[in-house]
């Protein structure tokens, strides 16, 4: 099954503005879980504040 989803991600089109590796995420505002709003950049404050070196984001894009 997981064969089937890499070789269909390599048939999508390429998108001028998807992000790259590395590239620094724009600030964004989504609901956790419990419906509360979590911003990226107060969740990497709270993560420099911990000693962790930052947050791992995965973007999904497909066509559903």
């Amino acid at each position: 099954m997981l064969a089937t989803g890499v070789a269909f991600a390599g048939n999508l089109p390429e998108s001028p503005t998807a992000p790259t590796v590395g590239s620094r995420a724009p600030d964004f505002t989504l609901p956790d879980t419990d419906g509360k709003a979590q911003t990226l950049s107060a969740l990497l404050g709270s993560a420099d504040r911990k000693g962790a070196a930052g947050i791992l984001l995965i973007f999904y894009r497909g066509y559903w």
